[in-house]
C-alpha cells in the first residue's frame, strides 16, 4: 500500500431549476426532473392483486381516492423512498401503469436474458 487509492467518483445528476409550494413553505427540488409521473410497476401485482390487496395496506387514508392495489403497493414501497420522493408521493398526482413483464426470466433452461 504505498500509493494512496482514489475511488472513481460517481456520475452526478444535472439540477434543473424547480419548486413547488408545500403548507406554505416552498421547496426547492432541482431533481425533480428525474421522476416520471408515469413509472411503471410490474404486472405481478396486477395479476395477483386481491391477495396483494389484503396483505398490502390497502387500508391506508393517505390515498384514499385509490384503488386497493394502488394503496397497497404505494404503502409498501412509501417507508422505503426518499423524503423527495414521498413528497412526490404525498402529492396524489401519480398516475399507476404497468410495464411489460420479461418472460425469459423464468427460463430453467440455463438462458440468459439479454
Amino acid at each position: 500500500m504505498d500509493k494512496p487509492t482514489t475511488l472513481a467518483q460517481p456520475p452526478q445528476a444535472a439540477q434543473r431549476p424547480h419548486s413547488y409550494e408545500r403548507h406554505g413553505v416552498t421547496i426547492e427540488d432541482p431533481w425533480a426532473w428525474l421522476r416520471d409521473p408515469n413509472d411503471k410497476v410490474s404486472p405481478l401485482f396486477g395479476w395477483r392483486q386481491d391477495a396483494f390487496a389484503v396483505t398490502g395496506d390497502a387500508s391506508s387514508e393517505r390515498w384514499a381516492n385509490r384503488s386497493p392495489l394502488e394503496r397497497a403497493v404505494t404503502a409498501l414501497v412509501y417507508p422505503f423512498v426518499f423524503p423527495s420522493e414521498r413528497q412526490f408521493l404525498e402529492l396524489n398526482t401519480f398516475r399507476m401503469t404497468y410495464g411489460t413483464f420479461d418472460w425469459r426470466l423464468n427460463d430453467l433452461t440455463g438462458g440468459v436474458p439479454n
